[in-house]
Formats: structure tokens, C-alpha cells, sequence
């Protein structure tokens, strides 16, 4: 006797409306792994945010992500519409989920737009947060030079230290390990001169400095 269509062979195929009849549709060959990604949140365990400094370390797990499935032509290539294949259009829609997926609803809103490909999404939350490098990387350095522990933890201060110094490598005024350390160092012996010998921020600077210059 025949055999009835599997539901996973039809997926929900349409009826014929003149025979009645179910109308298969063919499964594709084989479909990228990247489809597969159930959660985005998976590979990048961090949302991109305006005001929390981290563009930096979302560009480099955004990048990961899209290396390890090959994907990275669709933010670094431009491809013409005319060549654009069905495989090319899904795994950029692929991207483009996990782009926006990962973004703050606030840049979301900015960014997104009907029919663009992931290579002109990645470009405009990149170009979002290089616009005005000067201007920003002017308050940044003002924060950075100006920061003091205060009632700050030194775990704290040296967290914020290093936000401070991360936000301005995303501006292109990168701090080095050496200066960062020693910011840590001088306000931590300000603080408690007796701490000298037992700081943190000395043994990390200790550390950096058999390193040599970075």
C-alpha cells in the first residue's frame, strides 16, 4: 500500500485547490549548522549598550561566533544583489538575528531597517560607535585621568579603571597595561600608604612590568 507523506517531508504544505490533493514541497539538502543556534545569548553572553562600554569585547564574540560557522563574509563583504543565492540570503538573515539579538533596544532602534543585510547592520552599529571618536575619547581620557577610589573597593576601582580603558581603545586612544596598573597603584597607595607591600594593583603591576611593554 502507499505511504502517506511524512510531516516533516510537507512542512505544513498547502492543499491544491483544484485536486484536493497534498502538495509536497521538497526539504533542502543539507542547511547550515548556523541555523541551528538556538539563543545567540549562547556565544555572546553580553548585550552592546550605548552607555556600558563594552563594543569591544561584543565585536570580538560576535566575531568568534561568525568564524566558527564561517560566516564572517557577511559583515566584512559586500555581495550584489544579483548574487545572492537562496544559501547566501538565509545565512544572512541567520546574522542578522544574531546582530540584532545581541544589541541593546536602544541601538536596535537606531540600526534596523526593512530588507538591509547583515554587512550593512554590523556597518552602522560600528560606524554608531566610531562617529565622534575625538569628542568621546576627550571625556573618556578627562574620566580615566580623574577617576579616584574614593569609597571604592580596589576590586571596584580597578574594574572601572579598566571599563574606562576599554571604552577608549573602542575610540582608538588605547591605554596600555603599564599605565592602567599604575593608576591602580598610585591611588591604592594614597588611599592606605600601608598597603604598600600587600596591594593587589602592586603584584599586578609587578606581573605587567616582566611583560615588558605592551
Amino acid at each position: 500500500s502507499a505511504t502517506s507523506p511524512s510531516l516533516s517531508s510537507t512542512l505544513l504544505a498547502p492543499m491544491n485547490s483544484t485536486s484536493g490533493t497534498l502538495v509536497t514541497a521538497a526539504m533542502p539538502a543539507s542547511a547550515s549548522p548556523a541555523v541551528h543556534v538556538a539563543s545567540v545569548r549562547t556565544h555572546v553572553p553580553v548585550t552592546l549598550d550605548l552607555h556600558a562600554s563594552n563594543f569591544t569585547k561584543w565585536r570580538m564574540l560576535v566575531r568568534v561566533l561568525l568564524g566558527k560557522y564561517d560566516l564572517l563574509p557577511h559583515v566584512n563583504v559586500v555581495i550584489a544583489a544579483a548574487d545572492r543565492t537562496p544559501d547566501w540570503t538565509r545565512d544572512d538573515y541567520v546574522v542578522r538575528s544574531w546582530l540584532y539579538g545581541s544589541i541593546s533596544d536602544e541601538i536596535l532602534d537606531i540600526i534596523m531597517a526593512e530588507d538591509q543585510t547583515a554587512q550593512e547592520a554590523w556597518m552602522l552599529i560600528t560606524n554608531l560607535f566610531l562617529d565622534n571618536q575625538m569628542t568621546r575619547a576627550v571625556y573618556l581620557e578627562a574620566e580615566f585621568r580623574g577617576l579616584v577610589q574614593g569609597d571604592l573597593s580596589i576590586t571596584a576601582y580597578c574594574h572601572r579603571l579598566k571599563a574606562l580603558s576599554d571604552a577608549l581603545s573602542d575610540v582608538g586612544t588605547p591605554v596600555s597595561d603599564q599605565t592602567l596598573v599604575l593608576n591602580c597603584l598610585v591611588d591604592s597607595i594614597r588611599a592606605s600608604p600601608t598597603s604598600r607591600r600587600s596591594s593587589p594593583c602592586r603584584i599586578l603591576f609587578r606581573r605587567s612590568t616582566r611583560r615588558g611593554p605592551c
